[in-house]
């Protein structure tokens, strides 16, 4: 079928999930499907996800020999010069993108800032409130999207639950416990930590079953 439909380019999104975190083990037919197709097709494959996909690549002996490269997408951090340029220059790129609608100055620190505590320097959120704020403005037929926009935005992406601030609401104090600010910011979307059995109770319930 690949063939058939002369198929380059295959894309595997979220490759994470064939990680079983309960068990910290790899879901070795899904790798060697994976090396299969590589070697049978004349195609590329690209796999994206969170850091846990590159253990499925290197499960496997005679995947990781092919694959080629690996980018890794780290989200900014507001507290490095260069990190926090980069991040302004994304918000830059959003507003060129989106020049048919009034926006507030996008590259001013002031609300690069608020997109950071927003998002916690994650691109794919960023592009959510950007996505969902051109949705709203598109149904209010406005070409103004302003912070009301950009709140209602960030709301609906849920990121409220996991920051704990509203940075685009009227009453935000740049500024005011900045590093706390911060330190939800870059809290979000943090993996939740692994479950790992403790030496003591392994030995104890090793002696429960008499070994």
């Amino acid at each position: 079928m690949l063939g058939e439909q002369q198929v380059r380019l295959i894309v595997l999104d979220d490759l994470q999930h064939i990680v079983d975190r309960s068990s910290d083990r790899i879901l070795f037919d899904a790798s060697e499907a994976i090396k299969e197709v590589l070697i049978d097709y004349p195609v590329s494959v690209l796999c994206a996800g969170l850091a846990d996909s590159m253990r499925v690549i290197k499960s496997n002996e005679q995947l990781s020999r092919r694959y080629m490269a690996t980018v890794h997408i780290k989200r900014f951090n507001w507290r490095s010069v260069r990190s926090r340029r980069s991040f302004v220059r994304v918000l830059g790129a959003f507003e060129h993108t989106l020049d048919s609608y009034d926006l507030p100055e996008l590259q001013s620190e002031e609300v690069a800032y608020r997109f950071f505590i927003a998002t916690g320097g994650i691109m794919d959120f960023v592009s959510k409130i950007f996505l969902f704020a051109a949705t709203i403005a598109e149904a209010r037929r406005s070409k103004v999207i302003g912070f009301e926009i950009f709140h209602e935005a960030w709301r609906r992406a849920f990121l409220h639950s996991e920051c704990g601030d509203a940075p685009f609401a009227n009453d935000f104090v740049i500024g005011e416990n900045q590093e706390e600010q911060l330190k939800r910011a870059l809290s979000i979307n943090l993996p939740p930590p692994r479950q790992r059995l403790r030496k003591d109770k392994a030995k104890s319930r090793l002696q429960e079953i008499g070994l």
